[in-house]
C-alpha cells in the first residue's frame, strides 16, 4: 500500500469484500447447522476432530 497510494481506494475496498464474504461464509455455515439440528436434532456446532485438539495442545 505505501508503494501505490493511488490504489489505496482499491486496497480498502478488497478487504471490505473480503470481510463480508467471511460473514457470507458464516451465515452459510449457520444455516446448515441449523438444518441439520431440524432434520436429524443432531448438535454439530463446535465438534473438532482429534487432530483439531492435538494441535491445540501442543500450542
Amino acid at each position: 500500500m505505501a508503494e501505490d497510494p493511488a490504489q489505496l481506494r482499491g486496497y480498502l475496498n478488497l478487504m471490505f469484500i473480503a470481510r463480508c464474504l467471511e460473514r457470507v461464509g458464516d451465515h452459510a455455515t449457520n444455516i446448515a447447522e441449523d438444518s441439520v439440528y431440524a432434520v436429524a436434532a443432531e448438535d454439530i456446532r463446535h465438534q473438532h476432530t482429534a487432530e483439531d485438539r492435538s494441535f491445540s495442545e501442543a500450542n
